[in-house]
């Protein structure tokens, strides 16, 4: 049957039509024509049945009736042909043509019978069908298409058929057309069925390939019949690979042998889970699985639907940890409504404010204020976040249990996807332990302060109380120096005098060590020569090194730049006490400096200072005590040699603020090297001497002699630097075996050398008469014998340490035959000139309460030539200016009644600038900053006792008399 139909489909469809009407009319047409065919053929069948019966009646029927049926047969279907692939005009013109043709070709009276019978009967039925029919019920059509057909004989006269003829004819007809008008139907429907088949086809398959998901229709066995274009690029497959899969190639293989035991467990009773899934190139991916069972064609069909879920996953894992985060946050997490409702709290705030989490929600955090915060700080707080801004601050609120409690807090404005505000969140800390340990730092603080404040007063007082005396041995000493004394008196007052430095070096050690260790002491920025420095050092040294006859010396690498930036004050500090040491420990040998850089960036070097000494040396096991405060190596250290241990301490904490280090290395019983670093930043700078400016030392032959190597190295790279060709030896009688073969221009010689010193070298290359002209120069740390120094003809001396200008200038006096030779002189302090007064007139009022002081003060001023007037306090100082005008005031700072600074505010507040006397403060207080902080209240300059000489005239010349 269903073949049958498909047959009858094919042979009514239309393969061509210009439109949808013209479509259908040739499709019914079709039908009819074939409907007819059928009709004729079921005649035919009819007839024959006849004959068989071999009526009388029925035979004349059949003989009427076989010819038109066959013919018919023929005849209607070769009308639907030309119908079918031609068009129905071409249909009704053939037919038109045959009827035309038939009757005038017919040769015998049963042909023209024939043809005419056809048109009588088959004519009025065609017309029923075609026309009456669509408009009408087939029944009246059927009725209309039997009088038409009478009328049609009537009209042609054509004898009427017998009417078995005619009834078997009309039934058969009528049956036909019965037939045809429901077979016409149930193609109709079928054509309509198909076409909305194949639109549903359509539109199935568009969704089925449009949608995000892979979906996949599979056997119950797992065999895949079809999957969508989502399925084939979710898994990486082609549609024709997805066809040899199953279910399992989508499994990872460590999964696959659970998932074959599990496949009819899994997805034929659970509509919906969660699996891992392969794709083609071996990534795994998460997968939500959705399946059911469906009945299609009669056959169980599994339909899956798998999605991607890797992006969801991930926003899982991230909704999950900011879940965990807030939950296990130990800051308290709040969200409300624009309105203040709570609507979440987390654990940690039920832990701070005591409120359980159904006690929370639903209530507004008012509950926690604790009445310190005024209602400005909450209206603050709700312009801030109704704004749209975040709030930040810290609250003291209140518990449950009214326990107080401090929070900082963050609250910011929570917006939805389309912007608007919805929620606040407030994120808040519970800092109640960081204000109580704030509290305690505060007081600490306050404490350390106090106690820092009260230590300071200690050592300003110390350090006044014990100036206070040490500056009448001082200044006495120095008096008594300037009287007429014995020798066994001076010996005496220089022990004196020597106590007092010791004394003096203790306190300022103390007090830098004081500084330092409360972050006090600040470094200067300011440029300097290295080579100035060291040699300042040395100079200051030189004596010890002199009496001890020690070797001094300094050695400076090329590439030293040779002015730096820094606090060469502090650098000198670290110098003296270093070398002071490295004298202290060593009773014969050398004691040198040297000196090299490191470029670490531009402009910015690494200093390397390394003092090294031949003297005792330091045990291993003790080194590391060296740099701990008020500690030496032992204590037999202290009772032999002396000091407080705090310089190698401070020498420590300088080099480190100066961004270097200090280390030692030192080996017993052969001496010891310091080295520390600092960082300095190079300034630009002019050579100190210029070869080029000085030509006439550029190739001279010079000979030095000395026993000690360092100072001939020093000598020889000094002398090759300047152009000059240096011949150096260590005694005198290789420097005669030399002069025997070589001839000089100049001759440095050492005042001090075994065998044979400088002087007599000196005299023996005379008597020698080797050169008779040839310029000496003795070096000497001691004394010179000018007697002696006449007869050996020395053209000049130099003291050790040698300095590099003074050595130049030396040399370049004798090879240019200047008239004079500059020499250096062994540092003093500077003396008292007992005329200044003549030259430099002052009128001096001295303030100070301490009698002694006063004594030693006025006594000094004395010796300068100034007559002092006297006050012991403040008060009485401005009694006295008002008595009469000075051009000088020494002010003391602590006196009774009125101290200095309030004394100095006064005057200055009283008098006009142009009558103002030149206030020099006199004090014991020498701690860091002391200077720059009287100057700022109103002193002109600063002394601190004990007070020296050359400070105390230092100060006079910068005074001006007043007229």
């Amino acid at each position: 049957m269903i073949i049958i139909k498909k047959i009858l489909l094919k042979i009514i469809s239309v393969p061509y039509f210009k439109n949808e009407e013209d479509a259908r009319r040739r499709q019914l047409l079709n039908i009819i024509l074939l409907t007819v065919t059928a009709a004729a053929i079921f005649i035919f069948i009819g007839v024959t049945i006849t004959d068989l019966v071999s009526t009388e009646a029925l035979d004349q029927a059949s003989q009427s009736i076989r010819p038109i049926s066959i013919f018919a047969s023929i005849t209607f279907f070769l009308l639907y042909l030309v119908n079918r692939y031609l068009s129905g005009t071409f249909a009704g013109l053939f037919f038109v043509l045959f009827l035309l043709v038939i009757i005038p070709f017919s040769d015998t009276p049963e042909e023209v019978a024939f043809g005419r019978s056809l048109i009588a009967f088959v004519v009025p039925i065609i017309f029923a069908v075609l026309v009456l029919e669509p408009i009408l019920s087939y029944l009246v059509a059927g009725l209309s298409s039997v009088i038409l057909i009478i009328i049609s004989v009537g009209i042609l006269h054509q004898p009427m058929p017998n009417i078995p003829a005619i009834a078997i004819f009309f039934i058969v007809a009528l049956i036909s057309h019965v037939s045809s008008r429901s077979l016409r139907k149930v193609l109709e429907e079928e054509t309509i069925s198909n076409k909305k088949l194949q639109e549903s086809e359509l539109q199935f398959r568009s969704v089925f390939n449009g949608v995000n998901d892979a979906i996949l229709v599979e056997t119950t066995d797992g065999e895949v019949l079809d999957v969508n274009t989502r399925a084939c690029e979710m898994f990486g497959w082609t549609h024709e690979e997805f066809l040899t899969k199953t279910l399992i190639d989508m499994v990872p293989p460590e999964n696959r042998a659970l998932s074959t035991e599990n496949h009819d467990d899994d997805l034929l009773s659970v509509e919906h889970f969660e699996t891992i899934n392969i794709r083609a190139n071996g990534e795994r991916f998460p997968a939500s699985i959705t399946g059911r069972i469906e009945e299609i064609g009669g056959e169980k069909r599994l339909l899956i639907v798998v999605r991607d879920i890797t992006e969801q996953k991930k926003a899982e894992e991230e909704l999950l940890k900011l879940s965990r985060a807030i939950t296990q946050s130990p800051a308290a997490i709040v969200i409300t409504d624009l309105e203040g409702t709570v609507e979440y709290v987390n654990p940690a705030f039920t832990k701070i404010s005591g409120y359980t989490q159904e006690e929370a929600l639903g209530n507004n955090p008012r509950v926690l204020q604790s009445g310190d915060h005024s209602p400005e700080f909450y209206k603050v707080l709700w312009e801030t976040i109704s704004a749209g801004k975040t709030w930040r601050g810290e609250f003291r609120n209140k518990s449950k249990t009214g326990k107080l409690f401090w929070e900082s807090a963050s609250i910011s404005p929570v917006a939805n996807a389309e912007g608007e505000v919805k929620h606040y969140v407030a994120v808040k800390e519970d800092i109640t332990l960081r204000k109580q340990a704030m509290a305690e730092l505060e007081k600490a603080k306050e404490a350390a302060e106090t106690a820092a404040k009260a230590k300071t007063d200690f050592l300003a007082n110390m350090s006044h109380e014990i100036r206070t005396p040490l500056n009448a041995i001082y200044g006495m000493t120095s008096l008594m120096l300037d009287t007429p004394l014995n020798d066994e008196q001076q010996d005496f007052i220089k022990t004196i005098r020597g106590g007092s430095d010791t004394l003096l070096s203790v306190i300022n050690d103390i007090l830098d060590f004081s500084k330092i260790e409360a972050g006090k002491m600040e470094l200067e920025e300011q440029p300097f020569r290295l080579r100035g420095c060291i040699e300042d050092v040395l100079d200051l040294l030189s004596e010890k090194s002199a009496k001890k006859m020690l070797e001094l010396a300094y050695i400076i690498d090329d590439g030293v730049p040779p002015l730096v930036i820094g606090d060469v004050t502090r650098l000198r500090q670290i110098l003296v006490n270093l070398l002071n040491n490295a004298l202290k420990f060593t009773d014969k040998g050398e004691v040198v400096v040297f000196l090299k850089s490191m470029l670490l960036e531009k402009n910015q070097y690494e200093l390397q200072f390394s003092i090294r000494d031949t003297g005792i040396g330091i045990p291993k096991d003790k080194v590391d005590r060296l740099f701990q405060s008020f500690s030496q190596v032992d204590s037999s250290t202290t009772r032999k040699y002396g000091g407080t241990g705090l310089g190698l301490a401070i020498s420590k904490e300088l080099a480190e603020k100066m961004g270097g280090r200090m280390w030692v290395e030192s080996e017993e019983g052969k001496g010891s090297t310091f080295h520390f670093t600092i960082i300095a930043k190079a300034e630009e700078a002019s050579p100190l001497i210029s070869i080029d400016q000085h030509p006439d030392l550029s190739g001279k032959r010079i000979l030095i002699v000395d026993d000690n190597a360092t100072n001939r190295l020093i000598l020889v790279k000094q002398t090759e630097s300047w152009g000059m060709k240096p011949k150096a030896v260590e005694s005198g009688k290789d420097a005669l075996a030399l002069f025997e073969k070589e001839t000089f221009d100049i001759a440095i010689l050492d005042m001090q050398m075994p065998e044979m010193d400088g002087f007599t070298l000196a005299e023996r290359i005379n008597d020698m008469n080797i050169k008779n002209d040839l310029p000496m120069i003795i070096l000497t740390s001691i004394k010179r014998n000018k007697a002696r120094a006449t007869d050996s003809k020395v053209a000049a001396f130099l003291n050790k340490p040698i300095k590099t200008s003074n050595l130049f200038n030396v040399l370049n006096s004798i090879i240019s035959s200047a008239p004079t030779i500059r020499t250096e002189e062994t540092r003093k302090e500077k003396s008292i000139d007992s005329t200044m007064a003549e030259r430099h007139p002052l009128r001096v009022l001295l303030v100070e309460d301490n009698m002694i002081n006063q004594k030693v003060a006025s006594k000094i001023l004395s010796r300068l030539g100034y007559q002092s007037d006297i006050a012991s306090n403040g008060f009485e100082a401005i009694e006295a200016l008002e008595r009469q005008t000075y051009d000088v005031v020494f002010m003391d700072i602590q006196m009774p009644e009125m101290d200095g600074n309030e004394a100095t505010k006064r005057i200055r507040a009283k008098w006009p600038k142009d009558c103002q006397p030149y206030i020099i403060a006199m004090t014991a207080h020498a701690l860091e900053g002391d200077r720059e902080k009287y100057i700022a209240r109103g002193m002109d300059d600063y002394v601190s006792k004990p007070v020296k000489v050359g400070a105390l005239i230092a100060s006079l010349e910068k005074a001006k008399y007043i007229d």
